[in-house]
């Protein structure tokens, strides 16, 4: 599939409507207001963004586009653009896998051009298909740049707005077409998951299995067009085709490979236990407020349900925990502690 380099997407966003950039800074107000003079004339400095912050409300945001060109498809018989990107559940696994490299309480100022160089060599050594798991990070950056969340210093020493997602460096695909028997020539990997992680493995291949017979029907349509010299509708008809092809063949091996772990009750955190964390600082403060997750597999990530890997850096640390125990894991951004404050499964 050919990916699109940063020109092209950055036109590709520059095109989207004022109502939707209205829509996702209707919260900048209050932001603006924490900074305002209360009492006495003194600024009151509002908390830093945090990592997993961003991403839910970005996530909110891809979720009100789609249904905004659902309801334009249902009205207009609009032809697909040639390369678009589509907020798929494998965009959002990538930029929840995104968020769990850097860590949720990461603040999104401590994001920098040298940490997005480290995290793509992390993604180019553990997949097959860099590209696939770098573009919805580059468009989740490339939505922060547009809410001014990630900046750098100007020549005045003043904030300018900096797209990190220009140090995500993909390169255009030869060939869009994927060998599906790539999976056979690596090592078997087993993947742990919920029971319920599993069930929606299943749900999610099912459907779109039954997608499959459309798409290629609509490539079938498509090519029937006797302009051959520029026929975008089939590019795009192709490429959906072979993303979802794409997507089937990553849930068959999943599931092919799924291990569910049946567990008793032992208070300690496992996997498909639901965890309170809060960070805390060297003298055992804490910093910010607790949050609640759920452990599961590497599959069932999402940041928006608040479900985090046991691969993740923090994850792993929870794992096999008690309630009061505090643990300190590495992140990108230095080493950070935190408290189980509770367990739960």
């Amino acid at each position: 599939m050919a990916i699109l380099d940063d020109a092209v997407a950055a036109e590709a966003v520059d095109e989207l409507s004022e109502d939707a950039m209205d829509d996702v800074v209707e919260g900048e107000t209050e932001l603006v207001d924490d900074h305002s003079e209360s009492g006495g004339g003194v600024a009151v400095a509002a908390p830093p963004l945090t990592l997993d912050a961003a991403v839910m409300e970005y996530f909110a945001w891809e979720e009100e586009r789609e249904e905004k060109r659902a309801r334009r498809k249902a009205t207009v018989a609009a032809k697909p653009k040639r390369g678009a990107y589509v907020f798929d559940e494998a965009a959002r696994e990538a930029v929840t896998r995104f968020l769990w490299h850097f860590g949720p309480s990461t603040a999104v100022t401590e994001l920098s051009p040298k940490s997005m160089e480290g995290f793509q060599e992390t993604i180019g050594s553990n997949t097959m298909d860099p590209a696939a798991k770098l573009q919805p990070v580059k468009e989740f950056l490339r939505f922060c740049w547009k809410q001014r969340y990630t900046t750098t210093a100007g020549a005045g020493g003043e904030a300018v707005p900096q797209n990190l997602g220009n140090f995500l460096r993909i390169k255009r695909a030869t060939s869009v077409v994927r060998d599906a028997s790539a999976f056979q020539h690596e090592e078997a990997k087993i993947f742990e998951m919920t029971a319920a992680g599993l069930e929606h493995l299943h749900e999610e291949l099912g459907q779109l299995q039954a997608e499959m017979p459309e798409a290629v029907q609509a490539v079938a349509a498509a090519r029937e067009d006797k302009d051959i010299r520029e026929n975008a509708p089939l590019e795009a008809a192709r490429e959906y085709q072979e993303r979802l092809k794409s997507r089937i063949d990553e849930l068959e091996y999943q599931i092919a490979h799924a291990l569910v772990r049946e567990e008793q009750e032992t208070g300690r955190a496992k996997l498909g236990s639901r965890v309170s964390v809060v960070e805390v600082d060297e003298e055992d403060g804490m910093v910010g407020e607790a949050r609640e997750y759920t452990l599961v597999g590497t599959t069932e990530a999402n940041a928006a349900a608040r479900r985090i890997s046991v691969e993740s850096p923090l994850g792993r640390g929870l794992l096999d925990q008690s309630a009061g125990r505090q643990i300190e894991i590495q992140a990108p951004s230095g080493r950070k502690r935190f408290r189980l404050l509770a367990v739960n499964g």
